[in-house]
């Protein structure tokens, strides 16, 4: 069964392109939930498949159909725009790159985890992160690393060699 999720003009989060909807079909009825975005095909057209409720201070979202990664793509960047959310780092890296940031005593820590079969460049902006805890010789790093296949690292300010793990 193929489908297209049709956005609504207009929609809040600024949808604009139907993207591809497959597998199955949820038949919504709102009941006091926004319509972002309708089924564009068959008898499922003009049916609820994209929803929003106000619940308490909080939203909830909801996807009747399953897409792919380009309406994932364009859904998950609107509402990050939406609700002001960062990245973990202010670079660059290729699909199957984790990039986690955690903070400890007024450091911050970038977790970069390379789940490819080859070797992944990851690139940033930030001048503060200057080493990876994880290499011994500890040299300050230009803003580029390369990750071997399977690879991690732990990105950080520079820190004393009392400090270093």
């Amino acid at each position: 069964m193929a489908n297209t999720l049709v956005p609504a003009k207009g929609n809040e989060l600024g949808l604009t392109t139907p993207r591809a909807a497959h597998s199955f079909c949820d038949l919504l009825h709102p009941e006091g939930a926004r319509v972002l975005a309708s089924y564009g095909q068959n008898w499922y057209a003009g049916w609820p498949c994209l929803t929003c409720h106000d619940v308490g201070k909080g939203q909830a979202y909801y996807i009747g159909t399953r897409t792919d990664g380009d309406f994932l793509a364009d859904f998950y960047g609107a509402l990050s725009r939406k609700l002001g959310l960062q990245r973990d780092l202010d670079g660059q890296w290729p699909e199957g790159v984790s990039v986690r940031k955690r903070a400890a005593d007024g450091r911050d820590f970038v977790f970069l985890m390379n789940f490819n079969n080859a070797p992944a460049v990851v690139t940033w902006q930030n001048p503060a992160l200057q080493v990876n805890l994880l290499d011994a010789a500890g040299g300050p790093l230009p803003g580029r690393i390369e990750l071997p296949a399977y690879g991690i690292a732990v990105l950080s300010q520079a820190i004393s060699t009392t400090e270093r793990v």
